[in-house]
């Protein structure tokens, strides 16, 4: 029984678990504009990465 089974833990949100860690390198103008995205969305970093590979996602298959 993994840990959320029993009410542990941060409860899952969206789709699935997220197992992957992923690391990038930005610059620092890029990590402002990153934050300031999060806080206008008041989502985390990641959210708005998440958020974006779905656009992208929408935009590819329009463009077909």
């Amino acid at each position: 029984m993994s840990p959320n089974e029993k009410g542990i833990g941060r409860p899952f949100t969206g789709d699935s678990r997220k197992s992957v860690n992923l690391q990038m390198r930005m610059s620092p103008s890029e990590i402002s504009e990153l934050d300031e995205l999060a806080a206008k969305m008041k989502s985390s970093r990641s959210g708005v990465i998440r958020k974006g590979i779905e656009l992208v996602k929408e935009w590819l298959s329009s463009k077909k």
